[in-house]
């Protein structure tokens, strides 16, 4: 919904960690490292990165209530 603020949980699974969070509104004061954060005008933002060395697969997810469950999976190379 491209006016959407729903708050939306982050997880990351594999050889990763969630470095930030993000959604582009000037006013939010949530945090950068944590793990949900409400959408601004329908969007936000997970940063996720690799551990050195570690190659595998890493999942992505993002859960909001009232909202379909969205999951990419990614691979990381050595």
């Amino acid at each position: 919904m491209p006016t959407g603020d729903n708050a939306i949980r982050f997880a990351v699974e594999g050889p990763s960690e969630l470095v930030a969070t993000d959604n582009g509104n000037p006013m939010d004061r949530t945090g950068f490292g944590s793990p949900e954060r409400n959408a601004f005008s329908g969007l936000a933002l997970a940063i996720v990165r690799a551990e050195p060395g570690r190659p595998g697969e890493i999942a992505v997810t993002a859960i909001a209530d009232g909202l379909t469950e969205a999951r990419i999976v990614i691979s990381a190379e050595p």
